[in-house]
C-alpha cells in the first residue's frame, strides 16, 4: 500500500490560508506575532528569555483509506538564537510562570483560523491538565470558534496523559459541557 505524502500540497494551502486571513482580520491577537511574516510563529517572555513558540502541523494518516484524516498541531519552542527546547520542559515552565492559557489561546486561535479557511479541516490540540475542568476556559474555546464561524467538531481536544483518573473523575461536567458544543476530545 503506498501513502500520497500531501505535505506539500499542505504547506502551500497552509501559506494561502495565512495570506487570505492576514488580509481578512485586522485586530491583532495578544503577543507579539507575525515576526517575519509567519503567523504560526509567537514571540513569549518565560523568566526574562525569549522564546520562540512556533506550531507545526503534523498529519494523522489513516491507512486503510490512505487518506490524511486530521492534523496534530504540535508546539515547537526555540531559543532566540534558534535552538529548539524541548517541548515538555518548556510546557512545564510555562505551567509553572502562569502562562500557559496564553500559549493556549495562540495555538486555538491559529487553529480556528485555519479551519475557517478550509472548512474541512480536522485539527488536534493538546490541553494543559492546568486548564482541564476550567468551564470558563472552555466557554471561551467555544466562543473563539463561534468568533471564526468554526464548528467545534473540527477540533479535537487532547487531554494530557498527566490527567489523573481523579482529575477525570471531576471533570465530567467540563466533558459533558465540551460533548455539548460539539468539540472531539481524546485521552493522551
Amino acid at each position: 500500500m503506498e501513502i500520497i505524502d500531501h505535505s506539500k500540497q499542505f504547506s502551500n494551502a497552509l501559506n494561502k490560508c495565512l495570506e487570505l486571513i492576514r488580509a481578512k482580520l485586522k485586530s491583532p491577537i495578544p503577543m507579539e506575532r507575525e515576526q517575519n511574516g509567519k503567523m504560526n510563529t509567537t514571540l513569549l517572555y518565560v523568566n526574562g528569555k525569549r522564546i520562540w513558540l512556533k506550531a507545526e502541523y503534523q498529519p494523522i494518516i489513516h491507512l486503510p483509506e490512505n487518506r490524511i484524516f486530521r492534523y496534530e498541531t504540535l508546539d515547537r519552542f526555540y531559543t532566540s538564537n534558534g535552538e529548539l527546547i524541548p517541548t515538555q520542559s518548556m510546557i512545564e515552565e510555562l505551567e509553572a510562570c502562569g502562562l500557559i492559557n496564553q500559549v493556549t489561546d495562540f495555538i486555538f486561535d491559529l487553529v480556528c483560523r485555519l479551519i475557517n479557511c478550509k472548512k474541512t479541516l480536522s485539527i488536534s490540540f493538546n490541553l494543559s491538565p492546568l486548564i482541564f475542568n476550567n468551564i470558563e476556559y472552555l466557554n471561551k474555546l467555544h466562543q473563539i470558534c463561534l468568533l471564526y464561524d468554526v464548528n467545534p467538531s473540527n477540533i479535537e481536544i487532547e487531554l494530557s496523559e498527566k490527567i489523573t483518573q481523579k482529575q477525570l473523575m471531576e471533570g465530567v461536567t467540563f466533558l459533558n459541557k465540551a460533548k455539548a458544543y460539539d468539540f472531539m476530545i481524546s485521552l493522551g
